[in-house]
C-alpha cells in the first residue's frame, strides 16, 4: 500500500513537471513565432526603391535645382571606384564578402563588450545589417537586444534575396553622409563639387569616414578633424591590405580640396520655385520629393545671367535718382519666346531670399499705357489705318456712381499737353491718353477685352472707357505674353516652363506641347508692331531710351526692335514691355505698397534702362532679325503729322515710311 502512494505522488510530479516543461517550449516557440511575424518581411525590397531627389534642369541641360527630403542621386557599383568600395569595407565590414549577413566573430566581440558594461555599447553590425537599419521598414531605433536580433534576420533575409554587389550597391546609395547628402553620389557632389566616379583615394577616404559622424567629422564644420579621420580610414586601408604603402603615402600627403558649389550664389530661384509649385500641383508632394523626376525646363542660363544683372543695375541706378527711402524698390522682368512660348528668363523681384513673392507672374498691377497696343490691334482689325486723324483736345464724359450722383471724367494726356489732330501713329508713339480714351470708345471696350484675352492677357478687365489708360491689373508674364504674340505675326503661344517631366526609368510623364492660337491676323500684328518701333526710333516716342539696344554707336538701326512704355497715375507703376522677332520681355518697377515711385519716375526713365541692359546682355551679340512683313502689307511715304502721302513740301523729319494693309493706303498727298 505504501510503494503505491509514492508511485502515485512519483507519476504525478513526473507529469506536472512535464506539463510546464511543455508549456514553456509552447509559449517559447510561440512567442519565437509571433516575433518571427512581427519582423520585417522581405517582400517589401521587390517594389521598394530609395527615396531620390528630383532635379530641375535648364534649357542647356545644366542644374539648376534639387528638391529633395533626402538628396540622393543613384549610382550603380560599376560607377563607384573601387577605392571608394574598399574604403567602406575596410571602415564597416572588412569581412563582407565572407559572411552571410551576420559576422559571428564580430558578434561574439560586441556581445562580451556590452556584458561586460551591462549594456550596448558596440554593435558589430556588418554592411547588410546597418542597410536593414536605414531601410524604412519601422525597425526600433533604439538599441535594444530586440531591435538587434529583427535587424539580423532582416539581413539574413536580405543576403539570401542579393548578391553581395547588390547588397553593396543599395548601402553605397542609401548610407546618409551629412550636409543633407544621402548616397556616395550626392556626398560627392556635396563635399568636393565633382561625380562619384571622379573621386581620388583620399577623397574617397573622407567619404568613408562620414557614417559614424556626419557632423562631427564634416569637412566644412572641422577640416582638420576631417583630415584626421580620412587619414585613420586611409591606414586601416593600408592594414587591410586594400591598398600598398607607396599609395598609402601620397594619399595621406593629398591637401583637402572642396568643392565650390557652397561659394556659388543662388540662381534662378523665383524660376525655380515657380516651376516647384507646377510640379507639386501636378505630380504631387511626395512624387516631386522622392521619386527622382527629370524636369527639363525652357529657362536659358546667359539671358538668366543677363536677367538678373539688369534687375540688380537698374534698382541701383533707381536708388541712386530717387534717393535714400525707408522702403526698398522692387522689379520684376520676365522673357518669352516668342514663337514657342517658352519662359527663356525670369527675375520676380530684388532678393528672393528676403521676398518670396514673385512679381513677375504673382503681381496685379495697372499696366498704364502699356496695354495701348491692345486698343490700336483692334482698331485695324476694324479698318483704321495708322494715318487715321483723331482730335487730341480736352474732352469730358459724365456717368453716375455708386451713390447715383453725376460725375465728370476728363482724361489727361500725361504730360497735360494736347497735341491737337493727330495719326493714329504719333498718338501711340507719343502714347496720347485722350486719342487712346476716343478709340476705346468707338470700339467698346469688351471687344478690345476678348481680343486681349486671345492675346494673352487672362486676369479680368474691367470693361469701362477707362480701360484705354490702362487701369485694369494685369501681371508682368501676361503683358510679357500678349506683346510676345505681336512678335509672332498674331500667334499666341502659352507661356511654358516646364518641357518635359520624366521618372527614374526616362518614361515621359508630362509633356508640354506649344499651344498656338490666332488672335489677331498677321497684318493687324505688322502695323502695330511698325509703330512699336517708331516709339523707340522716333525722337518723339516715349521708349528712345532703348536706341542703346537698336543703334550702333553712328546711330543706325542695327537691331530692330518694338516696345511700349506704361506709367500709372502718380508714377505707382513704371512698365517698358518690347520684343524682337526673337524675345519679348516685360519689366515692371514699383513699390509692393502701391506708394509712388516719385515726380517723372516715368517706364521711359525707370523700366526702359532694365530692359535695355537686359537685351545688351541676352541678344546683344546674336544675328539680327527684321520683323517679317506679311504679303499684303504695302508701304507709303508719308506726312506723320497728317497721314497723308508725303509730297516734295513735307518737311524731311515728318517724312516717315508707313505700312499699310494693300488697299488701305492714302491716295492723295499732304498739302503744302
Amino acid at each position: 500500500m505504501v510503494k503505491r502512494k509514492h508511485k502515485g505522488k512519483a507519476r504525478f510530479w513526473f507529469f506536472l513537471v512535464a506539463a510546464i516543461i511543455a508549456g514553456l517550449c509552447g509559449a517559447g516557440v510561440g512567442t519565437f513565432a509571433a516575433f518571427i511575424h512581427e519582423s520585417p518581411q522581405i517582400r517589401f525590397l521587390d517594389d521598394w526603391r530609395p527615396s531620390v531627389s528630383t532635379k530641375v534642369y535648364a534649357a542647356d541641360r545644366s542644374l539648376l535645382a534639387e528638391f529633395a527630403i533626402e538628396k540622393r542621386t543613384l549610382v550603380r557599383l560599376s560607377e563607384i571606384p573601387l577605392n571608394l568600395q574598399r574604403a567602406f569595407l575596410a571602415t564597416e565590414d572588412n569581412r563582407f564578402y565572407e559572411h552571410s549577413g551576420i559576422d559571428t566573430r564580430a558578434t561574439i566581440r560586441a556581445i562580451m563588450m556590452n556584458l561586460k558594461a551591462r549594456g550596448i555599447v558596440q554593435g558589430g553590425s556588418t554592411i547588410t545589417q546597418q542597410l536593414a537599419r536605414n531601410l524604412p521598414i519601422g525597425l526600433d531605433k533604439r538599441r535594444t537586444f530586440s531591435r538587434k536580433l529583427k535587424e539580423a534576420l532582416l539581413a539574413l533575409q536580405i543576403e539570401r534575396k542579393f548578391t553581395k554587389d547588390e547588397i553593396l550597391e543599395l548601402y553605397l546609395n542609401q548610407i546618409y553622409l551629412g550636409e543633407g547628402a544621402y548616397g556616395v553620389e550626392s556626398g560627392a557632389r556635396t563635399y568636393f563639387g565633382k561625380h562619384v566616379s571622379q573621386l581620388t583615394l583620399a577623397e574617397s577616404a573622407l567619404l568613408a569616414g562620414l557614417p559614424k559622424g556626419p557632423s562631427r567629422y564634416s569637412p566644412f564644420r572641422d577640416p582638420e578633424r576631417a583630415l584626421g579621420r580620412r587619414n585613420a580610414i586611409l591606414k586601416l586601408m593600408l592594414e587591410k591590405a586594400f591598398i600598398p604603402k607607396r599609395t598609402y603615402d601620397e594619399a595621406v600627403k593629398e591637401p583637402l580640396v572642396l568643392g565650390k558649389y557652397r561659394t556659388e550664389a543662388p540662381f534662378a530661384e523665383y524660376f525655380v520655385e515657380h516651376v516647384r509649385q507646377q510640379l507639386e500641383e501636378r505630380q504631387g508632394y511626395n512624387r516631386l520629393y522622392q521619386g527622382g523626376l527629370i524636369v527639363e525646363t525652357t529657362l536659358d542660363p546667359a539671358m538668366q545671367r543677363a536677367a538678373e544683372s539688369a534687375i540688380k543695375k537698374g534698382i541701383a541706378g533707381f536708388e541712386a535718382m530717387a534717393g535714400s527711402k525707408q522702403k526698398l524698390v522692387q522689379a520684376a522682368l520676365i522673357a518669352i519666346e516668342p514663337s514657342t512660348g517658352y519662359i527663356r528668363a525670369m527675375v520676380g523681384g530684388r532678393d528672393f531670399s528676403e521676398f518670396k513673392y514673385n512679381r513677375a507672374v504673382q503681381a496685379r498691377r495697372q499696366p498704364g499705357s502699356a496695354f495701348k497696343p491692345f486698343i490700336w490691334a483692334l482698331a485695324f482689325d476694324k479698318g483704321y489705318t495708322p494715318s487715321d486723324i483723331f482730335e487730341d483736345a480736352p474732352i469730358s464724359y459724365f456717368y453716375r456712381d455708386a451713390e447715383g450722383k453725376r460725375v465728370e471724367w476728363s482724361p489727361d494726356n500725361f504730360d497735360s499737353h494736347f497735341y491737337g489732330p493727330s495719326t493714329l501713329r504719333m498718338a501711340l508713339v507719343r502714347s496720347q491718353n485722350v486719342v487712346a480714351v476716343q478709340l476705346i470708345e468707338k470700339l467698346r471696350p469688351r471687344s478690345v477685352i476678348l481680343l486681349a484675352h486671345k492675346a494673352g492677357i487672362r486676369t479680368f478687365l474691367d470693361a469701362n472707357l477707362s480701360l484705354a489708360l490702362g487701369t485694369s491689373v494685369v501681371t508682368p508674364i501676361e503683358l510679357a505674353s500678349g506683346y510676345a504674340t505681336f512678335a509672332n505675326k498674331g500667334i499666341h503661344c502659352s507661356p511654358i516652363s516646364v518641357m518635359r517631366v520624366l521618372d527614374q526609368d526616362k518614361k515621359v510623364l508630362e509633356e508640354n506641347h506649344i499651344e498656338e492660337n490666332e488672335a489677331m491676323r498677321a497684318e493687324i500684328a505688322y502695323l502695330v508692331t511698325h509703330i512699336l518701333e517708331g516709339t523707340i526710333e522716333d525722337g518723339q516716342g516715349t521708349g528712345k531710351g532703348a536706341q542703346d539696344f537698336t543703334r550702333d554707336k553712328s546711330g543706325t538701326i542695327v537691331r530692330p526692335a518694338a516696345g511700349k512704355t506704361g506709367t500709372t497715375e502718380n508714377c505707382i507703376d513704371a512698365w517698358f514691355v518690347a520684343y524682337t522677332p526673337d524675345l519679348a520681355a516685360a519689366v515692371w518697377v514699383g513699390y509692393d505698397d502701391n506708394s509712388s515711385l516719385g515726380d517723372r519716375m516715368t517706364g521711359g526713365r525707370v523700366a526702359c534702362p532694365i530692359w535695355t541692359q537686359f537685351m545688351l546682355e541676352a541678344a546683344g551679340k546674336k544675328p539680327a532679325k527684321s520683323f517679317e512683313r506679311p504679303d499684303n502689307i504695302t508701304f507709303v511715304q508719308v506726312d506723320r503729322d497728317t497721314g497723308k502721302r508725303a509730297s516734295f513740301d513735307t518737311p524731311e523729319a515728318n517724312v516717315v515710311l508707313e505700312a499699310y494693309v494693300r488697299g488701305t493706303e492714302p491716295r492723295s498727298a499732304s498739302a503744302s
